[in-house]
Parts: C-alpha cells; structure tokens; sequence
C-alpha cells in the first residue's frame, strides 16, 4: 500500500510540474507575440509614406488688368466682382524624407471662379464665371513631431483647364433672359500656380490619421492670350480636412 501511495504523489507532482512548465511556455509565447505586434504598430505607426485623400471648400476670385501690352481696355463691371463659393478635391502621397521634411505629390480636381451681382432701380444683372482645372501640386513642407503634429508647406502646382461656364442672367422691367456660354476663345488650357497650406494632423485610430488646415493657390502666369483684353489670375482661398493613411 505504502508503494502504491508513493506512486500517487510522484504522479501528482510530475502533473504540477508539467502543468506549470506548460504554462510557463504559454505565457512565454504570448509575451513574444506582445512584443511582435507591438513592433509592428511601431514601424506601422512610423511609416515614412502615407496616402492622403482630401476634400476643399473655399472662396475663389480673380486678379484682373488691362492688357497694356495690347489694348487698354477699362475693367467696367467686372471691378466690382465678388468671391464665388468653390469646392476642391486632392489624393497623392506624402513621403517623410528627413526627420521633419517631407515631399508631397498629388492629382487634384481645382475648381476657380467669380461671380457679379447688381440690382439697380428697374434691372437685376448676374453673371457666375466657373473654371473646372486639373491639378498636379508638388510640395515640399516641415512638420513637427508628435501624434498632434503641425506642418507648413509650399510649392508648384501645373493646372489643365478642363471646363469653363459662364451663368448669365438680365431681369428688366419683370422680363428675365438668362444664357450659358461654354468657350472662352482667349483662354489658355495649360496654367502654373503656386500653393501653399498649414495644417494640423491628429490621429483617428490605429489605422487613420485626419488633418485640417488652411491653404492659398495664386496663379503665376495669365489665364489669357496676348490679344486678349485683360490679364487673369486666379485665386483661391480654402480649407482643407483630409484622411491620412500610413503605408
């Protein structure tokens, strides 16, 4: 009997020991994976690019001169026009190429315009100008470090001009004519802007980041030919909030 009862405690505590030692292993193993996933977050967390897509609404007008060069022709009405109310699109990549450096590259749908408005006694004039463009914005920028960052940047941005529409409307004497004109024979289809934003970039959750800012586009070169009988530059003011996602 008394073998028998040696055989049961040697076989109890071979149990615990197995138990233990396996346990021991689990635990080991999870710390590995722990520390595994924890190194991924960080290198996901610290990717040098990102994907941004972005969404733009702001007020747009127009710097415009007689053309000296050809013939001087006073502005008339068109002195008087106001900002028109525009909305933008952006996606690209935005690559860290030093500890707070960074290059930008994107394709951009960029809408520009003005608008005139003027009621008098017996007659209402308006008219809306919309130019519809193309973007390719290339920047260079610095950003601060910390999961709420801020950042400045500026550069070039070539514009393809894709679509123009003008909305006119003349009430007279209760009589209302309206009209749309889709060409622009002075215009000019290829343009080169210079852009320039702040922002604020903030986390979303493990995979997102978000950002706002404020941002200015201004055309260098003029919108019309040489025959024409003004200077244009566009110009737009606007405020961006996007969603960035590491790579």
């Amino acid at each position: 009997m008394p073998f028998f009862c040696h055989r049961y405690w040697l076989l109890f505590f071979s149990l615990i020991f197995a138990f233990q030692y396996h346990a021991q292993i689990i635990s080991n193993n999870s710390t590995v994976k722990t520390k595994k996933s924890k190194k991924l977050l960080s290198v996901k967390d610290s990717s040098d690019v990102s994907f941004f897509i972005e969404y733009s609404p702001g007020l747009s007008f127009r710097k415009l001169y007689p053309n000296d060069d050809f013939i001087s022709k006073p502005l008339g009405i068109k002195e008087n026009e106001k900002f028109l109310f525009t909305h933008s699109f952006s996606l690209g990549i935005e690559h860290l190429i030093a500890p707070k450096l960074f290059l930008r590259i994107g394709l951009s749908g960029v809408n520009f315009g003005e608008k005139y408005s003027n009621n008098s006694n017996d007659s209402i004039v308006k008219y809306s100008n919309h130019y519809r463009t193309i973007g390719i914005p290339l920047h260079l920028g610095f950003k601060s470090k910390g999961k709420v960052s801020f950042s400045f940047s500026a550069g070039f941005q070539a514009l393809f001009l894709v679509h123009f529409i003008q909305k006119y409307s003349l009430e007279w004497n209760g009589i209302k004519e309206s009209n749309k004109l889709k060409q622009d024979k002075d215009r000019k289809q290829t343009l080169l802007a210079v852009n320039a934003d702040v922002r604020c970039s903030f986390p979303i959750n493990k995979l997102f980041n978000g950002y706002l800012g404020l941002g200015f586009t201004k055309q260098l070169t003029n919108s019309y030919n040489k025959q024409a009988d003004y200077k244009h530059y566009s110009c737009l003011f606007n405020l961006r909030g996007g969603i960035l996602y590491p790579l």
